[in-house]
C-alpha cells in the first residue's frame, strides 16, 4: 500500500548496502497471488524475513514452494540447521552426520538416498529419538527420511525421527 492506502502495483526492492544490513517494512505486507482474491504472502508484525524471524503473524497462502537444498557427501556431513528447510544427501559411502547452527524452533527434513551398498550411520549421542531407535544403517538402493526438530541450542535439545524405504 502507498501512503495513501491505495495498492502498489509494482515491485517493491529492498535494497541494503550490505547483507548484514537489515531492511524494515513498517506496518502490513500482503503480496498477491495470480489475482485480487489469492494472497500469496501475509506478514503482520515484526518480521525480518532474511533472518527468517518473524515476530508477528505470519500468513502463507497457496503457491509457497520450499527450496530443496543438495548436502554434498563427505564421510562427515554437517545438517545446518540454516539450510533450507528441504534437504538431500545422496551416499557414497559410511556416513558420520552433525550438527550447526543448532537453535530453538528450527526444523527440517532430509531425504537420504542409499547407493548400490548398504551404508552405516553415526549420529551425534546427545540427540533424542522417537518413533524408533536410531538406526544403524541403509538398505541398498534404499532411501529414508530423517526429520529434525530443535527446542534448544545444544544437540541433547535436537528431536530426531527417522522412516525408511522397506
Amino acid at each position: 500500500m502507498t501512503p495513501g492506502g491505495k495498492p502498489l502495483d509494482a515491485s517493491l526492492l529492498l535494497n541494503p548496502p550490505d547483507a548484514e544490513t537489515a531492511q524494515v517494512v513498517n506496518g502490513c505486507v500482503v503480496i498477491s497471488g495470480p489475482t485480487p482474491y489469492v494472497t500469496a504472502l501475509w506478514v503482520v508484525g515484526p518480521t525480518v524475513l532474511g533472518q527468517t524471524d518473524v515476530g508477528g503473524r505470519l500468513t502463507v497462502g497457496k503457491g509457497w514452494v520450499r527450496a530443496l537444498y543438495a548436502c554434498p557427501f563427505a564421510a562427515s556431513v554437517s545438517l545446518d540447521f540454516d539450510w533450507n528447510a528441504l534437504q538431500t544427501v545422496t551416499l557414497a559411502g559410511n556416513v558420520g552426520f552433525t550438527t550447526a547452527n543448532v537453535a530453538a524452533g528450527r526444523s527440517f527434513l532430509v531425504r537420504i538416498v542409499g547407493d548400490a551398498a548398504v551404508r552405516t550411520f553415526t549420529w551425534p549421542a546427545d540427540w533424542k529419538w522417537v518413533g524408533a531407535a536410531a538406526p544403524a544403517s541403509l538398505a541398498a538402493n534404499k532411501c529414508g527420511l530423517l526429520q529434525l526438530w530443535c527446542f534448544g541450542a545444544l544437540d541433547s535439545d535436537v528431536v530426531a525421527r527417522w522412516l525408511a524405504e522397506p
